[in-house]
């Protein structure tokens, strides 16, 4: 996957590939790549694929993996999206713009 995509462009492969867009966490320099952030739509959980890694079947992977571990029951309880960070780690890692996009 080119890195150089806009934010449009990615938004369009994460609804193809079934998920909701969040947004984009950039790239640290010579430590991290930019990290693509996306919601399921059936579990409203948060997902992440590093920019250069993704494609629509990726999304489809990332999904289909969280779905199926929300459905055998490991999760302790249901989550509910807030809309709201839940700690400063998000917030160190510059997610404080970020809002919620799950339909809640």
């Amino acid at each position: 996957m080119d890195p150089s995509l806009n934010e449009t462009e990615i938004s369009s492969i994460v609804e193809a590939g079934g998920g909701r867009f969040i947004g984009v966490l950039k790239k640290v320099p010579e430590k991290s790549e930019a990290i693509v952030l996306f919601i399921s739509p059936k579990t409203k959980s948060t997902l992440a694929i590093p920019i250069s890694q993704l494609t629509v079947e990726a999304v489809r992977k990332q999904l289909a993996e969280s779905n199926a571990a929300f459905s055998t029951g490991s999760m302790a309880e249901e989550t509910h999206c807030t809309g709201r960070l839940k700690n400063n780690e998000s917030q160190e890692l510059g997610l404080t713009g970020i809002g919620c996009h799950c339909g809640d």
